[in-house]
């Protein structure tokens, strides 16, 4: 019995000490583990959920992408990983439930809730800087974060998703 958990024992120390080796030459590439926390972004992703995100050159960031940033709060940093809705210098009009961005119909195929904005939470109409994103989550109806960030408070783009 003693032999059998020595066993087990190295095993689970090798498990441990390679993805140790995994985790960090992720970190050597630019590549970050998320933790999903909460239901802001479902149907999308779900509370719990791992998912990579690469760092990002921000000028190569795209409506619809789904970043990881840096949000600085109260009670310290909080991470929070959200849709691009919104890019630098653009004039954002919500209402509705629709957006708008410079003028033009914002498509959201991946909102479950077509109707999330049925009394009108969210609206409003203003001007992005030239180093600002607006962020939201997928889930709208459930209390989403959304607001305006910069492109220094960006960590990465979640790949895979």
């Amino acid at each position: 019995m003693k032999n059998l958990l020595n066993r087990i024992w190295k095993i689970v120390m090798a498990l441990l000490v390679v993805l140790c080796i995994v985790l960090i030459v992720l970190k050597l590439f630019g590549v970050s583990v998320i933790l999903v926390k909460g239901d802001s972004m479902m149907p999308t992703m779900q509370d719990g959920q791992l998912f990579l995100a690469t760092r990002v050159d921000p000028a190569k960031i795209e409506r619809g992408d789904i970043v990881t940033a840096r949000l600085e709060t109260g009670d310290g940093i909080t991470l929070i990983t959200k849709r691009v809705i919104g890019l630098p210098g653009e004039e954002i009009c919500i209402g509705f439930s629709t957006i708008w961005a410079n003028g033009d119909w914002v498509q959201e195929p991946y909102l479950e809730w077509p109707g999330w904005n049925d009394f009108g939470e969210y609206d409003a109409s203003f001007t992005l800087g030239p180093d600002e994103f607006y962020l939201m989550g997928d889930n709208r109806r459930g209390g989403t974060w959304c607001g305006v960030i910069t492109s220094e408070q960006i960590i990465g783009r979640v790949i895979g998703k």
